[in-house]
């Protein structure tokens, strides 16, 4: 708009005449409106990519604002779901600070009676039991707890995700099952439990005693 102002205020001037006159004169309204009548009547040509000249599709009037409006609903679409896709992120408020990547800590069956013994422990806030229920991961698939964290403090609460992966040797299947926030102490009960559990089940083989 403020483009277009400079480029006809000196045609205008030489016709003795604003650049809102101008408008006005030719649209019957002067400032923004004016610019934006004038721009539905000039129309708009759409293109493909590469094409030149004259080809295309030449669109003027009510088509003009049908095709601005339509721009419009894409690009407050796409900023919201920028916003929403960012909103969603965990963040630590004490710190300021998105928390970091998905960190893998224990690995598990996923069978679904298995899948669903930890869910309902995790119903219950129960981890000791949630950890004991993982089972075994498979050859071609797995299940898996992860944790999302603050990076720079210890009072933040992570963010536990219970995933369960299939197809391990070709392309990977995901599909998170379970997601829940835990009090710091809970986080640190899972650790424990965790890092109490045999190796040879971590790792997908029978534990021996």
């Amino acid at each position: 708009y403020y483009r277009f102002r400079a480029d006809i205020e000196e045609p205008a001037r030489q016709r003795g005449l604003t650049v809102d006159e101008a408008l006005e004169a030719m649209t019957g309204s002067p400032g923004f409106v004016g610019f934006v009548l004038l721009q539905a009547r000039e129309g708009v040509t759409i293109q493909r990519a590469g094409e030149s000249g004259d080809k295309g599709t030449h669109i003027s009037g009510v088509g003009s604002f049908v095709l601005w409006g339509v721009e419009a609903l894409l690009a407050i679409g796409a900023a919201a779901g920028l916003a929403f896709s960012r909103a969603s992120e965990p963040f630590c408020e004490r710190c300021k600070l998105w928390y970091g990547g998905h960190q893998g800590i224990a690995l598990g069956s996923p069978d679904k009676a298995d899948v669903r013994a930890v869910i309902a422990a995790l119903d219950v806030r129960d981890v000791q039991r949630a950890v004991g229920a993982l089972g075994a991961p498979k050859e071609d698939a797995r299940s898996q707890l992860t944790l999302r964290r603050c990076t720079r403090c210890e009072e933040h609460e992570p963010l536990l995700s219970y995933q369960v992966v299939m197809r391990l040797k070709k392309k990977p299947q995901t599909r998170t099952r379970y997601r829940t926030l835990l009090r710091p102490m809970e986080a640190t009960a899972l650790l424990e439990a965790v890092a109490a559990r045999p190796p040879a089940v971590q790792a997908g083989r029978p534990a021996t005693a």
